[in-house]
């Protein structure tokens, strides 16, 4: 076990994804509102913000997840204060296998955020009067 990692709760909130097991300790939601906390200052804004930390670590280890699994070393994903760790079943020995697993976690989650921003800029939520001027512009 890792020296960072929380025991279970009974308030774990646990789930499968594409066949991962995924246990979320309630200390997870609290490490993540303390990273947004300081930093937004309207309420709405701040539920968004949480929101979008929460998923976005959840991204990253599902991409080392979905790595693991690839290479039948079956993981567990846990989610405690201030950190997010993907436990496989089994040591890779291959340093291309760990190379390919470490960086699926990053590569995962840039592709998301590509994904989400070309969705924006198709169908943008505010209107075209709100786009940063150098923001790319899709053809009609």
């Amino acid at each position: 076990m890792l020296m960072s990692q929380q025991r279970p709760t009974p308030y774990d909130v646990k789930y499968r994804l594409f066949g991962i097991p995924h246990r979320i300790n309630p200390l997870f939601y609290l490490g993540s509102a303390i990273i947004v906390w300081p930093e937004v200052d309207n309420p709405a804004y701040w539920l968004i913000a949480f929101l979008c930390v929460c998923v976005n670590i959840m991204i990253h280890e599902l991409g080392h997840g979905l790595a693991f699994k690839r290479f039948r070393a079956y993981p567990v994903i846990e989610f405690g204060f201030l950190y997010g760790v993907t436990i496989p079943n089994r040591r890779l020995l291959d340093r291309w296998k760990r190379v390919v697993v470490t960086l699926a976690g990053p590569v995962t989650g840039l592709l998301f955020a590509a994904t989400v921003y070309a969705s924006e800029q198709a169908f943008p939520l505010g209107g075209t009067e709100k786009r940063h001027p150098g923001a790319l512009r899709l053809p009609d």
